[in-house]
């Protein structure tokens, strides 16, 4: 038997054996028709607003349709064999699936005839968590402090109250997210509770810095559980106010803070460190006035043999912090509190003041030093020498390095109103790419509002590449003249994809 083809007509040729006398045999060619279907097809989706508008996309939030037209040829001998990827089929001519979980799914078309030719076209689906607006109601003003990634997915904190009643004072809670931010459970506390940030220890707990007693002051560490539940908290030091506490290797931890001046003298806040063992005792604490002289630390990098951080040299002991004035000072200290070394540098970054200095590390070894109220990135060495510096388009107020080395920069833009937003860059500050929040307020009555304003709070590095940020987006209250605040959660990929 032979076969060759063309113009989708298969030939094939039999031998037909039949006796003819003495063992005679006869040769027949028989053709046999048999037409190659074309499968082809298009996903769209609903525009998250309009959902009567369609565009194509191959990009899909979890638990929303697509819709998926079929372009293949058709008749009423027609098959057709969908496999969407996640184990579940149909044999819909124009089928619509969602996804539950996240990731990427290769959808295949098989389009048959009646004769069992058939051909198989495919697309891959991205399913995506997208933007995640936690509201809590139409009139309870919610605003974000801080989250972390956990094991179970994310903790959110934050501070809410009714915006209805103006004597209300707001109460803190702490908000269990699954791994897509879906809202699991929520904790709130007294009134005497506020937490200023979080971050996950090495036992699978959390610790934060804040106060349980409603002292004027964030002078406690405090740690909890995951369900929320208070393990413990330590009140460490009269004046001092901590704006961060991160896990030791030592199962410690390190306290960036500041100690303010005492009441009816002069002078700035100095920037203050301490160190504790496991269950929040001091081992030891150091202020930056002598050696290194040091103000406004937000944060500090831990590492297996010492600490790093950054902050600010004013010229003088009074007045603002000022660009043209001051000086950026950063420093390592060994385990044990002593200077291991210091660098100091002009700001020169454009800015009328100065806030929070905030440092990260990348994977090169390298430093990343901002201020939250300045465009400049400084890039310094291993060993603190000074690098490079960078200018973005917009204010920076937060910084992380991820995964896979790249750095992401949590910006504030002014303008037409303000707004946060997210720029990638490389190692060596080159950007690659800008995400931006969705504005658009879906209103109870039905209906979109456009656009709100936004704040940054913070971004962190996810444990498996790309980064999570987080904003408060700025609402008007429906049938007032008033606003709340909405945390607003988004993640991002190595590329800049929103995951």
């Amino acid at each position: 038997m032979c076969l060759r083809t063309g113009n989708k007509l298969f030939t094939i040729l039999l031998l037909v054996m039949a006796a003819i006398g003495f063992g005679c045999s006869k040769e027949e060619d028989i053709f046999v028709r048999i037409e190659q279907p074309t499968s082809s097809f298009k996903t769209y989706i609903a525009e998250p607003n309009y959902p009567k508008l369609r565009r194509e996309s191959s990009v899909v939030l979890l638990d929303s349709a697509v819709y998926f037209k079929n372009l293949s040829d058709s008749s009423q001998t027609s098959s057709y064999q969908w496999d969407f990827g996640d184990g579940t089929t149909s044999t819909e001519r124009h089928p619509v699936h969602s996804y539950t979980k996240k990731g990427k799914y290769k959808v295949k078309l098989i389009t048959a005839n009646y004769n069992k030719a058939f051909d198989t076209a495919s697309v891959t689906i991205t399913a995506v968590v997208g933007q995640k607006n936690i509201a809590l109601g139409p009139n309870v003003n919610n605003s974000s402090i801080d989250v972390v990634e956990t094991v179970r997915g994310f903790l959110l904190l934050g501070r809410q109250n009714d915006a209805t009643v103006y004597t209300e004072p707001a109460t803190t809670y702490l908000m269990q997210l699954d791994e897509n931010m879906n809202k699991v459970s929520i904790k709130t506390y007294p009134s005497t509770t506020r937490f200023n940030s979080i971050s996950a220890t090495n036992d699978g707990n959390v610790v934060l810095t804040g106060t349980t007693t409603g002292a004027g002051q964030n002078n406690q560490l405090i740690k909890l559980d995951q369900n929320g539940t208070l393990l413990w908290a330590r009140q460490l030091g009269e004046n001092n106010s901590y704006s961060k506490a991160v896990p030791t290797p030592d199962n410690g931890y390190l306290l960036t803070g500041s100690r303010n001046p005492i009441a009816g003298t002069n002078g700035t806040p100095q920037t203050v460190l301490l160190k504790t063992d496991a269950e929040g005792n001091k081992v030891w604490e150091k202020l930056l006035n002598e050696e290194v002289v040091m103000q406004q630390a937000y944060n500090t990098v831990v590492e297996n043999d010492g600490y790093v951080l950054a902050g600010l040299k004013g010229k003088g002991a009074e007045g603002l912090a000022c660009s043209y004035c001051d000086s950026l000072v950063i420093a390592k200290f060994n385990t044990n509190g002593a200077l291991t070394w210091k660098n100091t540098i002009a700001w020169a970054i454009n800015s009328d003041n100065l806030w929070d200095t905030k440092i990260s590390k990348l994977q090169n070894g390298q430093y990343v030093v901002i201020n939250s109220n300045a465009r400049g990135l400084y890039f310094f060495s291993a060993t603190g020498a000074f690098l490079d510096r960078k200018l973005l388009s917009n204010t920076t107020y937060a910084h992380t390095g991820t995964k896979a080395g790249n750095l992401v920069v949590l910006n504030h833009e002014w303008g037409n109103g303000f707004r946060a937003s997210v720029t990638g860059l490389s190692p060596e500050g080159i950007k690659k790419w800008e995400g931006r929040l969705d504005g658009s307020q879906t209103l109870q009555s039905g209906g979109i509002r456009c656009c709100s304003d936004s704040w940054p709070v913070t971004i962190h590095a996810l444990k498996n590449g790309g980064s999570i940020m987080l904003a408060n987006r700025v609402d008007q209250r429906e049938g007032s003249y008033s606003y709340i605040d909405v945390p607003v959660l988004l993640q991002f990929d190595e590329t800049g994809q929103i995951q």
